[in-house]
């Protein structure tokens, strides 16, 4: 991103086309976008993460709360147009997303809320079950991504059951990357 002047999704698509099977770490991604957004500047990035306007939880719970969202709505969308039942790739490119999940933060209790939790068991569900009423190499790879989802639903609501879990993170938290920030650190630091 530095070094070629490159945007996040560049860089990503980028590295993606010469090697297919990378998918940074959640968190990472997240803290990448923050960069760009900050115009590359690390002293902009650090203000804005010592004043609290950034908080890492906050934004993987958004990025799962929207990547559900998503989901679901492509879920719907298979109801309109059932052609989609043999797109794999849709559901290729969201259990990346679900597996990267399970990786990194299967062990990792995050404070996700708990309305996201069952969110993600009831996306799992649905995919688990959409060879019920759909056939097609789409469906096949739904259905696995759905079993992922589900592990990592598994994991997640274990710990958030446990007696030494973390505080849950406000389910109303607004993403950083999604609001103005302000930054008001004197000395400029800016990478590239």
């Amino acid at each position: 991103m530095v070094k070629d002047g490159l945007s996040y999704r560049d860089a990503f698509d980028l590295t993606s086309r010469r090697r297919a099977c990378i998918y940074p770490n959640v968190g990472f991604q997240i803290q990448l976008c923050l960069f760009e957004k900050l115009g590359r500047d690390i002293d902009a990035v650090d203000a804005v993460v010592a004043d609290g306007a950034f908080d890492i939880s906050g934004e993987i719970a958004v990025s799962i709360r929207k990547t559900l969202e998503n989901a679901e709505e492509q879920l719907e969308n298979m109801f309109d147009d059932e052609s989609l039942a043999d797109d794999a790739q849709r559901w290729t490119d969201f259990g990346y997303f679900v597996q990267n999940c399970r990786e990194y933060l299967g062990h990792v209790d995050v404070g996700l809320p708990l309305d996201l939790l069952n969110m993600a068991e009831d996306v799992a569900r649905k995919l688990q079950n959409l060879d019920q009423v759909f056939d097609g190499e789409g469906v096949a790879t739904a259905g696995r991504v759905g079993r992922v989802l589900a592990v990592w639903h598994e994991l997640q609501a274990g710990m958030a059951r446990s007696v030494d879990a973390l505080p849950r993170v406000d389910a109303g938290y607004a993403s950083a990357l999604d609001r103005d920030l302000e930054t008001s650190s004197a000395k400029r630091r800016k990478t590239g």
